[in-house]
């Protein structure tokens, strides 16, 4: 969890200032044989591990989470990218997604070191019925049954924007 109290950059110098300068290193474990993951909502603000440290980086799923809600509500939909919600509505989505991409590979770059890679996979248009449909239907039928509020239908979205070939 990204909680205000967690330091990141700690974690990642605890990982990765070597052997015999952290206590992983002093146990027996070289930081360089270490291979980590981990993801910080600050992801999208500012770079989570020091400058030139990282190898190989992998994205999938972070990519498509958004910084925060962009406040355009979806009405009935968990995800911009279903049908039913208006062209209007997913730009704003869309936009919020384009800029918060942005900030996040600007935030990569910075940590990648020199000849590394960053393998960003991303799950084309419709990827969304594999992940949310299933939850949609649980949450329609949880306010049918009485389970859930009826308004949780109207007030819940994922704050989640699965680019189009198009973006």
């Amino acid at each position: 969890n990204d909680l205000p109290s967690n330091d990141w950059k700690a974690v990642a110098l605890e990982l990765y200032e070597g052997e015999g300068h952290s206590d992983i290193a002093s146990h027996g474990v070289l930081a360089n044989n270490i291979y980590t993951a981990f993801a910080a909502g600050s992801m999208f603000s500012r770079p989570v591990v020091p400058p030139g440290t990282i190898d190989l980086a992998v994205t999938t799923i972070a990519i498509h989470w958004l910084s925060h809600h962009p406040g355009v509500p979806l009405g009935r939909h968990l995800v911009p990218n279903q049908a039913g919600v208006s062209a209007e509505t997913r730009n704003h989505w869309r936009s919020q997604s384009d800029q918060d991409l942005r900030t996040f590979l600007a935030s990569r770059s910075t940590e990648i070191k020199t000849g590394g890679a960053l393998l960003m996979v991303t799950p084309a248009e419709g990827m969304w019925t594999t992940f949310v449909s299933p939850l949609q239907d649980a949450i329609e039928r949880a306010a049918a049954d009485g389970i859930v509020p009826a308004t949780m239908l109207e007030d819940f979205s994922y704050p989640v924007y699965f680019r189009t070939l198009e973006d």
